[in-house]
């Protein structure tokens, strides 16, 4: 039989193990929240913001990064950061300047009572190649236009809008609005821009202008032209064979009765 003493011995030990954990314990100890993008597009900065649970002491941040192709990604190799008594950090990148995922990898360390903590997890973004529209809008007015508001839809949708601070009067400006959403596919696309001032025109054709793009590698339709040329020859083919055959035979003789 085990001693008593020994018993109470082990029991203060483990009292003391669970009054040592931090009060968050009870509602799943140590943890980080992540806070990031799920797409940006392609050589765009983006911003991922890691918060800690409070009540430990000497934070540590450290993420490492991984995608396949990690061309013009300002973060190489890891990122490390020691927070002493804060519990926030923002780490802020600059996406490849190819399309592709980048996986970012984040271990929060920390210390309560001396008893070291950790937690790790992973996330995912998806870097998209952006869309950027460039359009030309001239004010015909005798005064300045100020604060102009240019909107942009795609497919007849609202993605946005430009406000350009001023245009002088009788001038032209360049306006450039880049649009990024991962559910752009290749294929073909109506761009709609429009202003509400009278006076303003946009690339020359009032105050609403309309185009239509190709998103991606168009289509390769040089198949068609191949398979028409092999017609083709396969035409004159048989129209020479025919005549061949009419010219080698001689017509038939028919008798009278």
């Amino acid at each position: 039989m085990r001693s008593p003493i020994l018993i109470l011995t082990l029991l203060a030990l483990v009292f003391m193990a669970f009054a040592a954990l931090p009060a968050s314990s009870a509602s799943g100890g140590f943890n980080e929240d992540i806070s990031a993008p799920s797409y940006v597009g392609a050589g765009q900065n983006f911003t991922i913001t890691v918060n800690e649970s409070k009540g430990y002491s000497n934070y540590t941040v450290v993420a490492y990064f991984g995608g396949e192709n990690l061309s013009g990604f300002s973060q190489t190799s890891s990122y490390y950061n020691f927070l002493g008594n804060k519990t926030s950090v923002k780490i802020t990148s600059t996406a490849p300047s190819a399309p592709g995922t980048i996986y970012v990898t984040i271990v929060s360390s920390a210390d309560f009572q001396g008893f070291p903590v950790r937690t790790t997890q992973t996330v995912s973004i998806e870097v998209v190649q952006p869309l950027v529209f460039r359009v030309s809008v001239s004010n015909s007015d005798t005064v300045a236009v100020k604060n102009l508001t240019v909107n942009f839809y795609l497919n007849s949708i609202y993605i946005g809008n430009k406000t350009v601070a001023e245009v002088s009067p009788g001038s032209t400006t360049s306006v450039n609005f880049t649009y990024v959403s991962p559910s752009i596919k290749p294929g073909e696309y109506k761009l709609t821009v429009n202003v509400s001032n009278p006076f303003v025109s946009i690339n020359g054709n009032g105050g609403s202008y309309t185009t239509t793009f190709y998103y991606g590698n168009p289509p390769n339709y040089n198949w068609i032209y191949y398979v028409a040329g092999v017609v083709v020859v396969v035409m004159i083919f048989i129209a020479l064979a025919g005549g061949r055959r009419t010219s080698g035979t001689p017509p038939p003789k028919w008798r009278g009765r």
